[in-house]
């Protein structure tokens, strides 16, 4: 084969190869996120990792995808390295002790696809070690804009390998219609973030930080993927399906003050505690209640503001209203103009009728007698 062929096909394969780039995003600080913790279950074939997030000393919210095969779980709080062979003497330990998927988890299509996982007993408070709040009842995450993700999945798309340090990094945030812009639907009570690095496969069960409250988890990472409209492109985005934690909070709160099983063996729950009466369980996602707060846009819709998206919308119709009103002002002065004009030119209309003068043929001789007298 033709040399330049051969070097035109290589350039075509590392052009449309998928991203050698950084997936994960950066390295964390020292007890940034001291409410993130790894979850450590026995799988089919080795041992399954995912993320989750304190939201009580002795209770772990994640994923139902997560932890649905498992009956016992391992979290480990308080370190960023990933393996033990690294010391680390704030890392802590504890088994689960209860396994609660939500009522209405479908594992088929992601709905309802939250879990808490209540622990043996509760760990230990310290600066490595600590709880994260939930958000305001009826927040919408995509006020926000972007949040920050961590965890320790895969650093790279072509090699399934976790990163051994827990790294950080920043995505922009779409609500639930604006997803499939990005390339992927998402069920009720879920909505999406994307950009060249986010949480990737391991990532799952973490939570998401949004700008506008720092100290609030406002998401849960339930599945992500690369390039999801096939692109080819190595430097395509990467796609995040997250739960809306505001709209479960109702849920979290009742098992946060349930108390623990008595049995010290690990159980699994998916028995509804919002109502004796099991006909009343709802098979949808919970739905936003009208509730304001202080630096929102109340709004008609019961969400606390406007999109992000609305006001570009509004900007860029207002610009195109102004630019049709001056090229139609601009119109309508060239005709008056051009009127005027017309109004101003001189009628030259000739004052007699001349017509042109021919001789006959028996009248040029004459004509021509009268020349010569």
């Amino acid at each position: 084969m033709d040399r330049k062929v051969l070097w035109a096909v290589a350039v075509l394969i590392l052009h449309f190869a998928p991203s050698e780039a950084i997936i994960g995003g950066e390295d964390v600080e020292r007890n940034e996120f001291p409410w993130h913790v790894l979850l450590e279950m026995e799988g089919e074939s080795g041992k399954v990792y995912c993320s989750g997030s304190l939201i009580e000393l002795d209770l772990v919210l994640t994923t139902a995808t997560c932890v649905m095969n498992s009956s016992n779980i391992n979290v480990i709080a308080g370190s960023p390295y990933f393996s033990f062979s690294q010391p680390d003497e704030n890392r802590q330990t504890l088994n689960s002790e209860e396994i609660i998927l939500h009522e209405s988890f479908n594992a088929s299509g992601n709905q309802n696809d939250i879990a808490i996982i209540r622990l043996s007993q509760k760990f230990t408070k310290t600066d490595s070690v600590s709880t994260i709040n939930l958000p305001p009842v009826d927040y919408d995450p995509e006020l926000s804009g972007n949040g920050t993700i961590a965890g320790w999945g895969r650093k790279n798309v072509t090699i399934d390998k976790i990163s051994e340090y827990l790294l950080k990094s920043t995505v922009s945030i779409r609500s639930a219609p604006f997803c499939p812009m990005v390339g992927i639907t998402v069920p009720s009570g879920q909505f999406c973030t994307f950009g060249k690095v986010g949480g990737y496969i391991g990532d799952e069960g973490g939570a998401l930080i949004c700008r506008e409250f720092p100290n609030a988890i406002c998401g849960v990472l339930s599945s992500v993927v690369f390039d999801p409209k096939n692109t080819g492109n190595r430097s395509a985005d990467v796609v995040g399906a997250l739960i809306e934690v505001s709209r479960y909070a109702e849920w979290i709160n009742v098992h946060i003050i349930t108390d623990p099983p008595s049995s010290s063996t690990t159980s699994k729950s998916t028995t509804p505690n919002l109502s004796t009466n099991p006909t009343k369980i709802t098979t949808q996602a919970p739905t936003r209640t009208t509730t304001r707060f202080s630096g929102g846009f109340p709004s008609k819709s019961g969400k606390h503001g406007i999109p992000i998206v609305y006001p570009i919308i509004l900007l860029i119709l207002g610009v195109l209203i102004i630019l049709v009103s001056l090229v139609l002002l601009y119109r309508l002065c060239s005709l008056r103009r051009h009127a005027r004009l017309r109004e101003s030119v001189v009628d030259f209309t000739p004052e007699f009728d001349v017509k042109p003068y021919t001789i006959s043929g028996g009248d040029r001789a004459t004509f021509v007698d009268e020349i010569d007298a």
